[in-house]
């Protein structure tokens, strides 16, 4: 037996007893009907499918759910089984290539988008579904099927789109920066769970070999930023829920893309890292992305007026937790920006309101700090109870890191917004990587971290001042009094491929004419 035939013949092993305590009640065995069956999309291809479908007369909306990357429709029984209870035919499919799917995983190509509308098709003639009335969601790769679908299909009139992403792309390539955490699993991983065609090798072969040619086309068809005027053009009501924390699809591209939509929207950002903030819908409990997708649906799909409409579009709980806080837009939340600039370490710098110019300092790449993401998903996960990645400050070494920290704050500070990094430095080889950091810091030197980026260029002069402009992923985070904020610069992460060699000296640097600073969006 093969190692890919093992790994599938394990989860079905799993499936057989984690599903049994989804089986519904007797009463809604009688509402429903569940089935398994294969639908066919092209000559010698079908797709595994869960067919959930409504009782009572007459058709009923439709709902597509895609799974996410590396997972399969019966994964998604407990809210496919809620959503046909509430009157909605549902069609949980596998994409194809992956798992028991026929054909090859490209990983979210075209061809799988136009899948979308080829199983909506399926539908309406083999379940009598209403392909006027058809909703799209799913997790992470589902969700980015989604949207793309409804940018083209516009029988869909409503997406709930969860853990998704603006910029696929950016799961894999982030400022020039490889997230090899994620590329290593794409790479090794998919294999195993799928027959991999030309755009998954793609991905494979350029990430181990440090290639980045081509990825501007890889991403073209997969960039739902780039759909912003078809998906206005169709109108779907669009909702979309992430992680702050997400470590694959972070939130920074994706509140650009939100407040661009003209559309019926709504953005719930949440604690949590990717997949975690929906994981208890997942498994049937109480939860507020999954619950507020179905109030979407109903309202969108079903005409329920449930006051989703009314609400403001913008919900957002901090990025540790907390209570939520409306807004009209992302835009309207953001709190004005604070410019502090980065002064000369002694061996901790200030971020001052003045600037400080003239001053040089270096640091010796290639070696990780204290300052450090905790791994994908996972380091996010507890961010939701407040159990984030905790970083002791005083522990990163400052010959291989800079530190800049505010005064303690002595009255609450709301940081809404995206902090964004101007800074200066000299690359000492023609390659560079460098991570930016952003803590709420105690007073005993504890750090909870709040936000981060990683930067990558190349064909550089070694002497020559190099200045990085980036935004970090926004946040929503109260600085209590007594804490200050640090802002943390060093070389080497583990969730990225660095290119600064070890042993690499990097000058941090303000010059005069260009003085080095972050933004903070906490107000003046």
């Amino acid at each position: 037996m093969t190692l890919r035939r093992r790994f599938v013949s394990l989860l079905a092993v799993f499936l057989s007893v984690a599903l049994i305590p989804m089986a519904t009640p007797a009463a809604a065995q009688d509402q429903i009907r569940v089935t398994l069956t294969r639908i066919p999309v092209a000559p010698g291809v079908e797709l595994s499918a869960g067919l959930y479908e409504a009782a009572g007369p007459g058709t009923h909306p439709l709902i597509v759910f895609p799974p996410a990357y590396g997972t399969f429709d019966l994964l998604y029984v407990a809210p496919a089984r809620k959503l046909a209870e509430y009157g909605y035919d549902v069609v949980a499919y596998t994409p194809r290539g992956q798992y028991g799917s026929s054909g090859e995983n490209n990983m979210m190509s075209p061809t799988d988008v136009d899948d979308v509308s080829r199983v909506i098709d399926w539908a309406g003639a083999n379940l009598g579904s209403d392909t006027t009335r058809v909703g799209a969601t799913g997790i992470s790769q589902g969700s980015l099927l989604s949207l793309l679908a409804a940018s083209q299909d516009k029988r869909i009139r409503a997406v709930s789109a969860m853990s998704t992403s603006a910029d696929m792309v950016e799961s894999l390539l982030i400022e020039n920066t490889w997230l090899a955490q994620f590329s290593e699993i794409v790479a090794t991983l998919s294999p195993l769970f799928s027959r991999p065609g030309p755009d998954v090798k793609f991905v494979a072969s350029h990430f181990r070999a440090d290639d980045r040619t081509g990825m501007a086309d890889w991403r073209a068809p997969r960039a739902v930023a780039d759909r912003v005027a078809a998906l206005n053009e169709n109108k779907p009501a669009i909702m979309i829920a992430n992680g702050w924390q997400d470590g694959l699809f972070g939130p920074r591209s994706l509140v650009t893309f939100f407040d661009k939509l003209t559309t019926a929207r709504k953005l719930l950002l949440l604690p949590g890292d990717h997949t975690i903030a929906e994981l208890g819908g997942v498994i049937g409990t109480p939860n507020e992305a999954y619950d507020t997708t179905y109030r979407w649906f109903d309202h969108y799909l079903r005409g329920i007026d449930n006051g989703i409409d009314a609400e403001k579009p913008v919900r957002l709980r901090p990025t540790l937790g907390g209570p939520a806080h409306d807004f009209d837009s992302w835009q309207a939340s953001a709190a004005t920006a604070d410019r502090r600039y980065l002064t000369a370490r002694q061996p901790t710098g200030d971020l001052a309101a003045a600037p400080e110019t003239g001053w040089s300092n270096a640091i010796t790449g290639g070696v990780n700090t204290a300052a450090d993401n905790a791994p994908i998903i996972v380091g996010g996960a507890g961010a939701a109870i407040g159990l984030p990645v905790h970083n002791l400050i005083p522990l990163i070494n400052r010959a291989n890191a800079g530190v800049w920290q505010t005064p303690a704050v002595d009255r609450p500070r709301v940081v809404t917004g995206t902090p964004r990094l101007h800074l200066t430095l000299t690359p000492g080889a023609p390659r560079v990587t460098v991570i930016a950091y952003l803590y709420d810091v105690d007073a005993f030197g504890i750090g909870r971290l709040l936000s981060h980026i990683p930067h990558t260029a190349h064909g550089l002069d070694p002497a020559a001042g190099h200045t990085i402009d980036v935004a970090l992923h926004p946040l929503r985070h109260t600085i209590e009094p007594g804490h200050r904020l640090v802002l943390a610069i060093d070389t080497a992460d583990q969730r990225y491929r660095s290119d600064t060699a070890s042993g690499q000296r990097i000058g941090l640097t303000s010059p005069a004419s260009n003085a080095s600073y972050l933004d903070i969006p906490w107000g003046a």
